[in-house]
């Protein structure tokens, strides 16, 4: 066997696939690096010129000893392709120059050959079998020896980024953490507009829900909303979201939570997509953009708080759109004062509570309506109005027009349901066979002076 061994001859192509597949080993399960605690980026990395991982914005390209070896690259010529613009995301990773692994990977690729050639021997005696098994072990164990050393190797050697060449020597410490330390280095090289801010699930839902007067408590170190629950839409981070979305809106592109998504989580940004859910959610709050999803209005939390939801959902902008916290008072005393209902003063709260007060004003109109057309009475002119006047409000589905229509039309509905209710109170306290007396007395009911 072992004289087989060393007659059997090896290609280079050989030897270089078996380094790659190697290489493989060593960085299974390795495409992924927590930077600072605060976001996972993505690793795509090529093993020796071939894909091994395709997801994220970060490449590093690492090379086996054996690329080294055989003179297919040399170090000088990587620095160089480095400082080229087009890759500024790109990462090398070259292994120890004075490693060398030629012999080892001919020994493993012969020894596999010859046990799979004897194998296939029918007439091989018990203990040729035995020794078969024997030698597959023995170079299984000669081959995780071998793809230590290669991690040695590259833990001892190279990373190159943007002509910086940084010199590896803690050939101890795990894969991982090389992975981290180093990946984490260039970073801020990569994502020059990266934010250190991470936002959980948790605070998206109370941005949702909560009064205006603490929404300066939620990740306050952003710092996006002043104490009276103001958002500032100067911020940089809520101006860098604002500002695409207006552009893309401006020129007719649709965007959507996937694209908001994909574009700031990318270069030069990296931001952390629970992050960029949350800025989103802030402008939505404040009226400054709308959501529709699958065409329609939407005012749902689980747009926010489901991210396959968002990622369908559609971000809108329009001039002038936008709600002042004073604007969002007005609304909420005028509901309490003439609805007697009571809301918090978030626009989704807001929307919610204009369109039932409207809803439940339309449908009272309605019954009344067919209560004095069945007596032959006629009331004044604003009763027949209601819907005339409340379907546009309810129908619209940007906040900031609802809210500018509603807060028009105050006056006129503060009126409007004063005489609804007179007329729901002289429903309720006159029978129906005095209707058409009260008709012959009045060509239209006032009810003004009937008290």
């Amino acid at each position: 066997v072992q004289e087989d061994i060393s007659r059997t001859k090896v290609k280079p192509r050989e030897i270089t696939l078996l380094a790659r597949e190697l290489l493989k080993e060593i960085f299974k399960n390795k495409n992924k690096i927590n930077y600072e605690k605060i976001k996972f980026f993505d690793l795509k990395i090529d093993l020796d010129e071939e894909n091994f991982t395709s997801k994220g914005d970060i490449l590093l390209k690492i090379h086996s000893p054996i690329y080294l070896e055989f003179g297919f690259i040399k170090k000088v010529n990587i620095v160089t392709e480095s400082l080229n613009p087009k890759n500024k995301n790109i990462l090398f990773w070259l292994p120890n120059e004075n490693n060398k692994f030629k012999n080892d990977l001919e020994k493993i690729i012969k020894t596999n050959k010859v046990i799979e050639q004897r194998k296939k021997n029918p007439q091989k005696s018990k203990e040729e079998n035995e020794f078969l098994r024997e030698k597959e072990v023995s170079i299984k164990i000669f081959q995780q020896r071998v793809i230590k050393n290669f991690g040695d190797s590259l833990k001892t050697g190279f990373l190159i980024y943007d002509g910086n060449v940084e010199d590896l020597i803690e050939k101890s410490i795990t894969m991982d953490k090389v992975l981290e330390e180093q990946i984490s280095e260039n970073i801020p090289y990569i994502y020059p507009k990266f934010e250190k801010y991470s936002v959980t699930e948790s605070n998206i839902k109370k941005l949702l829900k909560e009064d205006n007067v603490k929404l300066k408590d939620i990740e306050p170190d952003l710092k996006n909303f002043d104490g009276d629950g103001r958002l500032l839409v100067d911020n940089k981070l809520i101006k860098e979201i604002f500002d695409k979305v207006k552009e893309e809106n401006q020129m007719g592109n649709p965007i959507s939570g996937k694209d908001i998504l994909d574009y700031f989580s990318g270069i030069p940004y990296g931001w952390e997509k629970n992050l960029i859910r949350y800025l989103v959610l802030a402008l939505f709050r404040n009226a400054n953009i709308f959501i529709n999803y699958n065409y329609k209005k939407s005012i749902e939390g689980n747009v926010f708080t489901n991210s396959r939801n968002f990622n369908k959902c559609l971000l809108k902008y329009e001039k002038g759109e936008g709600i002042t916290l004073n604007d969002r008072r007005k609304i909420k005393k005028s509901l309490k004062d003439i609805f007697d209902y009571s809301t918090e003063d978030n626009i989704l709260k807001l929307s919610d509570g204009i369109d039932t007060c409207l809803t439940n004003l339309i449908n009272e109109n309605k019954n009344q309506k067919i209560i004095f057309s069945q007596n032959d009475c006629v009331l004044k002119d604003s009763f027949y109005k209601i819907e005339e006047i409340c379907e546009p409000i309810i129908k619209n589905d940007k906040f900031a027009k609802k809210f500018q229509l509603y807060l028009d039309k105050d006056e006129n509905l503060k009126e409007i349901v004063d005489y609804h209710r007179k007329v729901q109170e002289f429903i309720v306290n006159k029978r129906i066979s005095n209707f058409k007396l009260y008709n012959k007395m009045h060509d239209t009911i006032t009810l003004e002076d009937d008290e």
